[in-house]
């Protein structure tokens, strides 16, 4: 029964996107978002369920793959290179330097790892 308002409500979902000239994709996701346990939690995952889910991603992965065009991959390969490096690299070059001035920029340690800190210093 769960799995025939699954497929309704994501076939639902997916008109709805279409209407409002988006990807059925993107409506057929919004559904299982809503129905699942995320928020209403009116649709609770069995075995069945995820092993079609898990099936349904590697499909979608794979029409995503065919759906690639290499020479506009090719072509924005460098800019998307450039960002993804800036997105690792920036981050760890604006931190601050571990030691005195790290405390200040650190929010309030919970009360476990304070606990923890004084263990350690024992041994």
């Amino acid at each position: 029964m769960e799995l025939i308002a699954i497929l309704l409500a994501t076939k639902a979902g997916g008109w709805v996107a279409q209407s409002l000239g988006q990807p059925a994709v993107l409506g057929e996701l919004i559904a299982g978002v809503v129905l699942g346990p995320s928020v209403f939690g009116l649709l609770h995952p069995s075995e069945l369920i995820t092993d079609l889910a898990q099936l349904g991603v590697i499909i979608l992965m794979f029409i995503a793959g065919l759906e690639t065009d290499l020479q506009q991959l090719g072509e924005s390969g460098g800019p998307a290179l450039l960002v993804a490096g800036g997105g690792v690299v920036l981050p760890q070059a604006w931190r601050p330097s571990p030691g005195p001035t790290w405390r200040a920029y650190s929010f309030p340690a919970p009360r476990t790892a304070i606990k923890w800190k004084t263990r350690c210093r024992r041994w």
